[in-house]
């Protein structure tokens, strides 16, 4: 007899590997699970809302713990965005291909054709085609410009070598990764939610829908096990009616009656599956908006970890004066004063990142040179 294994300890041990390979490529673990491995299983709900941006939602509730794998597959996208921008070689991925199956096809479950088929056109690799391998020049002021629309102002020094770049300057580059991808789901989602209105008008158009039924409500486990209990009852009906062959008004109306439901059962079902895309996408959109104000909101904390602020050589700082965290945190909440509100976030093209040759050049200070700040460029396009 095989011993009991703890899976969840099993689980635990992914996410401490997972851990210290974040740490040792510059990215920020969502908590300290060296410290707090034993806490957070037995004190989930203390841990929901810190976890809430990096949970699978699928398995929010029975796996609420398992969120550093997910920051490290972000964060090795991210150094792979960041390095084609700089013609480097293809980073070696952290995980084995059984990983990352496990972690984008729903911890473990074999993936279906359905999820294959959205992957292919909502994953990163695919949206980002046309957003990868611009010059270093180009990317340095498609970022910028990405940021400026984000409302976002904090000065930052991008350095062709990311090795040799600032922890500030790499935490901001990697916002702009973020909400580039932010865009880009939210880009999809639009273009998605047309034909799925279209496709919900046909619906309701068809009559087949009950009074209370709704695009959201179709689609809830409680309303399949309905229609599948009202197919099984006509089902009944009818093969009851066919064992009385004499009865023929009763069989005629029960194989109406069975052709119906058969009918509107088809119709719904055929709109959840030529809409599940949009549903997808729509929240990608919703957690990838947390994601966002996560990376956000540890801007404060990469400020106050940073102690040789000539080090990190970012441009429009006071480098001299700006030694103890306490300074540091009150010279980033006065930025952040001037940050425009979230509500005024504009949604990018799908061309905000390209390959395109004419961008300007930048000085040590960020600013466009030997270009007008007002033309566009092939790598990021005004809107």
């Amino acid at each position: 007899m095989s011993p009991h294994v703890d899976t969840r300890l099993v689980h635990m041990f992914d996410e401490l590997h997972a851990f210290h390979e974040l740490q040792r490529n510059g990215g920020r673990p969502v908590y300290n699970i060296s410290e707090e491995f034993q806490e957070v299983p037995d004190n989930v709900e203390e841990y929901r809302e810190r976890f809430q941006p990096w949970q699978d939602p699928e398995y929010a509730q029975s796996r609420p713990y398992e969120v550093i794998w997910r920051q490290l597959v972000r964060w090795y996208e991210f150094r792979l965005w960041q390095g084609s921008n700089r013609r480097q070689e293809e980073i070696p991925s952290p995980l084995s291909p059984t990983q990352f199956n496990t972690l984008y096809y729903m911890k473990g479950r074999r993936c279906t054709n359905e999820e294959l088929k959205f992957h292919r056109i909502i994953h990163w690799e695919h949206l980002f085609a046309q957003h990868m391998h611009c010059d270093f020049p180009e990317h340095t002021l498609a970022v910028k410009r990405l940021l400026e629309r984000h409302g976002f102002q904090m000065p930052f020094l991008l350095k062709a070598n990311p090795k040799e770049q600032g922890k500030l300057s790499t935490w901001i580059e990697y916002l702009a990764f973020e909400l580039l991808c932010l865009d880009l789901y939210s880009t999809a989602a639009a273009e998605l939610k047309v034909d799925h209105d279209q496709k919900w008008e046909k619906l309701v158009q068809s009559g087949f829908l009950l009074p209370l039924e709704t695009e959201a409500s179709v689609r809830t486990a409680k309303a399949k096990n309905e229609r599948k209990e009202h197919r099984n009852t006509a089902w009944e009906w009818y093969n009851s009616a066919r064992s009385v062959p004499t009865d023929t008004l009763t069989l005629g109306m029960a194989t109406a009656h069975m052709g119906q439901v058969e009918k509107r059962n088809l119709a719904i079902s055929h709109f959840i599956y030529e809409t599940e895309d949009y549903v997808d996408a729509s929240a990608y959109v919703a957690r990838h908006e947390k994601i966002v104000q996560w990376v956000r909101d540890e801007l404060p904390s990469v400020v106050a970890e940073i102690t040789d602020w000539q080090k990190d050589g970012v441009p429009g700082f006071n480098l001299k004066k700006r030694t103890r965290d306490s300074d540091a945190e009150e010279s980033v909440e006065s930025i952040f004063k001037r940050q425009k509100p979230d509500g005024s976030r504009k949604i990018a093209p799908l061309s905000v990142f390209g390959t395109g040759r004419n961008a300007a050049s930048l000085s040590q200070d960020g600013q466009a040179q030997g270009q007008d700040e007002s033309h566009g460029d092939a790598c990021m396009e005004d809107i």
